[in-house]
């Protein structure tokens, strides 16, 4: 994993931070970004309920092809 996308996420986590004002879903778009660049994956934060439940990211091969 390149070291620059984890210093890229985290800058934008420790910006996010600084404010005072940030919960966790303010953190998820850079966690969103780094799991993408990591896995080449196309990274849905906060998807829509599934027969599996409410998971906070959920992770495609394509646009509609979900990875178990």
């Amino acid at each position: 994993m390149p070291l620059n996308q984890v210093s890229e996420y985290l800058k934008s986590i420790a910006e996010k931070y600084k404010t005072g004002q940030a919960k966790e879903h303010a953190y998820r778009p850079a966690l969103e970004k780094l799991f993408g660049d990591i896995t080449g994956l196309n990274v849905i934060n906060d998807p829509k309920r599934s027969e599996y439940g409410a998971p906070d990211f959920l992770f495609m091969k394509g646009k509609s092809e979900t990875v178990n």
